[in-house]
Protein backbone atom coordinates (compact mmCIF):
# COMPACT_ATOMS: atom_id res chain seq x y z
CA UNK A 1 0.00 0.00 0.00
CA UNK A 2 2.63 2.77 0.42
CA UNK A 3 3.87 2.15 -2.67
CA UNK A 4 0.77 3.49 -4.26
CA UNK A 5 0.74 6.31 -1.66
CA UNK A 6 4.39 7.10 -3.27
CA UNK A 7 3.50 6.31 -6.71
CA UNK A 8 0.35 8.91 -6.59
CA UNK A 9 2.37 11.30 -4.72
CA UNK A 10 5.23 11.35 -7.47
CA UNK A 11 3.05 11.51 -10.40
CA UNK A 12 0.86 14.58 -8.85
CA UNK A 13 4.11 16.21 -7.92
CA UNK A 14 5.00 15.63 -11.44
CA UNK A 15 1.87 16.39 -13.23
CA UNK A 16 1.85 20.02 -11.09
CA UNK A 17 5.48 20.75 -12.03
CA UNK A 18 5.49 20.52 -15.47
CA UNK A 19 2.10 22.69 -16.09
CA UNK A 20 3.12 25.21 -13.84
CA UNK A 21 5.06 28.23 -15.11
CA UNK A 22 5.31 30.09 -12.12
CA UNK A 23 7.94 27.38 -11.26
CA UNK A 24 10.08 27.96 -14.33
CA UNK A 25 13.98 29.53 -14.24
CA UNK A 26 14.12 32.96 -12.94
CA UNK A 27 15.58 34.05 -15.97
CA UNK A 28 12.47 33.78 -18.13
CA UNK A 29 10.75 36.50 -15.64
CA UNK A 30 13.88 38.17 -15.14
CA UNK A 31 15.38 41.26 -17.01
CA UNK A 32 18.73 40.68 -18.75
CA UNK A 33 21.11 43.66 -18.49
CA UNK A 34 24.03 44.62 -20.57
CA UNK A 35 26.58 47.33 -19.03
CA UNK A 36 28.41 48.90 -21.94
CA UNK A 37 30.92 49.80 -19.89
CA UNK A 38 31.27 49.31 -15.74
CA UNK A 39 35.00 50.23 -15.17
CA UNK A 40 35.33 53.86 -16.26
CA UNK A 41 39.24 55.72 -16.43
CA UNK A 42 38.51 59.58 -15.52
CA UNK A 43 42.32 61.03 -15.64
CA UNK A 44 43.03 63.82 -13.54
CA UNK A 45 40.24 65.32 -11.37
CA UNK A 46 41.00 68.91 -9.30
CA UNK A 47 39.99 68.77 -6.17
CA UNK A 48 37.38 71.87 -6.51
CA UNK A 49 35.69 70.40 -9.49
CA UNK A 50 32.66 68.56 -10.02
CA UNK A 51 33.30 64.93 -12.23
CA UNK A 52 29.83 63.75 -13.81
CA UNK A 53 30.54 60.24 -15.06
CA UNK A 54 27.84 58.37 -17.43
CA UNK A 55 27.24 54.51 -17.42
CA UNK A 56 24.97 53.00 -19.92
CA UNK A 57 22.42 50.32 -19.65
CA UNK A 58 19.91 48.50 -22.12
CA UNK A 59 17.57 45.67 -21.55
CA UNK A 60 17.35 42.55 -23.27
CA UNK A 61 14.47 41.19 -22.39
CA UNK A 62 10.72 41.09 -22.50
CA UNK A 63 10.42 41.85 -18.51
CA UNK A 64 11.07 45.68 -18.38
CA UNK A 65 14.38 46.92 -16.33
CA UNK A 66 13.64 48.29 -12.82
CA UNK A 67 17.00 50.08 -11.39
CA UNK A 68 15.87 49.07 -7.42
CA UNK A 69 18.66 51.60 -5.81
CA UNK A 70 22.45 52.75 -6.22
CA UNK A 71 24.48 52.93 -3.92
CA UNK A 72 27.84 54.51 -3.67
CA UNK A 73 28.43 54.34 -0.27
CA UNK A 74 30.22 57.77 0.27
CA UNK A 75 28.40 61.69 0.22
CA UNK A 76 31.09 62.57 -2.44
CA UNK A 77 29.10 60.17 -4.86
CA UNK A 78 25.62 61.13 -5.90
CA UNK A 79 23.45 58.45 -8.45
CA UNK A 80 21.16 59.59 -10.63
CA UNK A 81 19.42 56.90 -12.40
CA UNK A 82 15.73 56.25 -13.75
CA UNK A 83 13.38 56.10 -11.37
CA UNK A 84 10.92 53.82 -14.23
CA UNK A 85 11.16 50.50 -15.97
CA UNK A 86 12.91 50.25 -18.80
CA UNK A 87 11.37 48.62 -21.32
CA UNK A 88 13.12 45.91 -24.12
CA UNK A 89 15.79 46.91 -26.70
CA UNK A 90 15.54 50.78 -24.89
CA UNK A 91 18.67 52.20 -22.76
CA UNK A 92 19.15 54.22 -19.99
CA UNK A 93 21.83 55.84 -18.02
CA UNK A 94 23.15 56.15 -14.57
CA UNK A 95 25.04 59.53 -13.73
CA UNK A 96 27.11 59.55 -10.99
CA UNK A 97 28.08 63.38 -10.50
CA UNK A 98 31.87 62.82 -8.03
CA UNK A 99 32.86 65.90 -5.57
CA UNK A 100 36.26 65.04 -4.17
CA UNK A 101 36.99 66.07 -0.95
CA UNK A 102 39.88 68.02 0.18
CA UNK A 103 41.36 64.88 1.53
CA UNK A 104 41.57 62.96 -1.57
CA UNK A 105 44.87 63.31 -2.81
CA UNK A 106 46.09 60.92 -5.33
CA UNK A 107 44.54 57.78 -7.13
CA UNK A 108 41.10 56.93 -6.79
CA UNK A 109 38.95 54.02 -7.23
CA UNK A 110 35.34 54.20 -6.69
CA UNK A 111 33.12 51.38 -6.38
CA UNK A 112 29.22 51.83 -6.60
CA UNK A 113 26.14 48.92 -6.22
CA UNK A 114 23.13 48.93 -8.66
CA UNK A 115 20.47 46.86 -7.26
CA UNK A 116 17.91 45.79 -10.23
CA UNK A 117 15.23 43.28 -10.80
CA UNK A 118 17.52 41.44 -13.11
CA UNK A 119 18.62 37.70 -12.88
CA UNK A 120 22.14 38.62 -11.42
CA UNK A 121 20.15 41.11 -8.86
CA UNK A 122 23.22 43.50 -8.31
CA UNK A 123 25.93 45.10 -10.57
CA UNK A 124 29.58 46.83 -9.36
CA UNK A 125 30.49 49.71 -11.24
CA UNK A 126 33.80 51.20 -11.19
CA UNK A 127 35.78 54.57 -11.73
CA UNK A 128 38.99 55.43 -11.54
CA UNK A 129 40.83 59.21 -11.23
CA UNK A 130 43.53 60.90 -9.99
CA UNK A 131 42.74 63.81 -7.30
CA UNK A 132 44.64 66.78 -7.97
Amino acid sequence: MPIKVVTICVFAFLLLTCGNSSLQSPIDQRSALVVLDSVITLGEVNVDSVAIINYYLVCQSPTPLVIKGVDSGCHCTVAGYPKKPIPQGDSANITLRFTPEKEMKGNIEKTVVVSTNAEKRFVVLKFRCTVK
